[in-house]
């Protein structure tokens, strides 16, 4: 009797101490489902984020990209003859006079004593870069 007492309540306590496991196993896998779905929302702010700044950076290139046209178009309208020599510059002709441009300074530097001028591309050979 004894024997089977001992063995009622073995098996009671490998029971309790499953059921005690399991509900644990549960308890951890729902921990680590909640910690993947915190770690998604982060990822996706930070994703979220970083297309933000993508979007303005894009959008900050192309305001410019327009300006730059916008306002070369201004000067081209200034010119008889108008040709763009570089980022920074263009070469234009009214009245018989040469002036180059500076879009950056937004001034004309008029070349004084000149009856031709042209844009003519250099290529330095060390560096092979035409300037």
């Amino acid at each position: 009797m004894k024997n089977n007492a001992k063995t009622k309540i073995s098996l009671v306590s490998i029971l309790v101490i499953l059921g005690v496991a399991a509900r644990m196993m549960r308890v951890i896998h729902r921990q680590q489902i909640r910690e993947q779905n915190r770690q998604t929302i982060q990822t996706t702010k930070k994703v979220t984020e970083f297309q933000k700044t993508l979007d303005e950076e894009e959008t900050k290139k192309r305001n410019e990209t327009f300006n730059k046209i916008y306002n070369e178009s201004l000067v081209r309208n200034k010119f008889e003859n108008w040709q763009k020599v570089d980022e920074l510059h263009g070469l234009g002709q009214r009245t018989g006079q040469f002036y180059i441009y500076n879009f950056e300074k937004k001034e004309e530097i008029l070349l004084e004593n000149t009856d031709q001028a042209f844009v003519l591309p250099i290529r330095h050979k060390s560096d092979n870069v035409t300037f």
